[in-house]
C-alpha cells in the first residue's frame, strides 16, 4: 500500500504517477508552455507535496493552478477524502510503517553513511521480488519512489565508490520500471527505461546490469512485433 498523501496537490501527483523528480520535469514542461520562467527543485517540489513550505510564488501559483484546475490554496491544503474508503488490514499497516521507517532512516543518513546504502540496496531487492506479486500500478508508485530517493542520493555524495553503488541501483530499479510499463501496455517508456538502465551500466561499466538492460530491450522488441508475454519479468534481475 502506497503513503497517504499528505496535501492535495500530492494526491493529484499521486493519481498521475508523479514522483518529485517527474513531477519536476513535468512542471517544467507547463510552465513553458504557459510562458512562464519559473522552475521547481526536487527538493523543493517535496516540500509542496508534505506541506511544508509556504505558498509558491505567483509564477509557480499559475503553473500550478493551469495544471490542476484548482486554486492555490486547495492544492496546498489537505487532500480530498478518497470516495471509496476500507479498513486498512494489519499487514498494510505494518508495511507502510516498515517504508515510512526506511524512507526516514535513508534520508537522516548521511549519503557517506554505508546504511544509506544498505537500505537502498534491500528495498531494491524486496522490489524485485515483489514484481511477480504484486499489481504492476502498485508496485510502479514503489519503484518511482525508490528511484527518486537513489537520485536525491547521488546528488549527496561525490565518492567514486558510492555514486558506482547508486548508478548500480538507479540501473536496477529503471529496469523493474521497464518490466512494470510494459506490463501495463506502455511500449515507449518501457524501452526509455530499459534504455536509461543500459544507459547506468554503461556509466559504470558494470557488464551484467547491461547485459539484463540488453535483454530487456530485445524482449520489449521482440514483443512490440509479436505476441506479448504476461511479465517481462522472465527476463530475471542482475542481483
Amino acid at each position: 500500500m502506497g503513503k497517504e498523501p499528505r496535501t492535495r496537490l500530492e494526491q493529484l501527483a499521486s493519481e498521475q504517477g508523479l514522483g518529485p523528480g517527474d513531477f519536476q520535469r513535468a512542471f517544467a514542461g507547463r510552465a513553458e508552455s504557459l510562458g512562464v520562467e519559473v522552475e521547481v527543485s526536487r527538493s523543493a517540489a517535496k516540500r509542496w507535496f508534505q506541506g511544508s513550505a509556504g505558498q509558491p510564488r505567483p509564477g509557480a501559483r499559475r503553473v500550478l493552478e493551469s495544471w490542476f484546475g484548482e486554486p492555490i490554496a486547495v492544492l496546498f491544503g489537505p487532500p480530498h477524502p478518497e470516495t471509496c474508503t476500507r479498513a486498512v488490514t494489519e499487514q498494510e499497516l505494518a508495511l507502510s510503517a516498515a517504508h515510512e521507517s526506511v524512507s526516514h532512516a535513508i534520508e537522516a543518513a548521511s549519503a557517506l553513511d554505508p546504511s544509506a546504502l544498505e537500505h537502498l540496496h534491500g528495498a531494491a531487492r524486496k522490489a524485485a521480488t515483489a514484481y511477480y506479486t504484486t499489481p504492476p500500478l502498485e508496485l510502479l508508485t514503489d519503484l518511482v519512489a525508490l528511484r527518486d530517493t537513489v537520485y536525491d542520493q547521488l546528488d549527496r555524495t561525490h565518492k567514486p565508490l558510492q555514486q558506482a553503488e547508486l548508478y548500480l541501483l538507479a540501473g536496477q530499479v529503471c529496469g523493474l520500471l521497464s518490466s512494470v510499463t510494459w506490463d501495463l501496455g506502455l511500449t515507449e517508456p518501457a524501452e526509455e527505461q530499459a534504455r536509461a538502465a543500459y544507459t547506468y551500466g554503461c556509466i559504470i561499466e558494470h557488464p551484467s546490469l547491461q547485459a539484463w538492460a540488453r535483454a530487456l530491450q530485445v524482449t520489449l522488441a521482440s514483443g512490440a512485433s509479436g505476441k506479448r508475454s504476461t511479465r517481462t519479468g522472465s527476463v530475471k534481475p542482475c542481483w
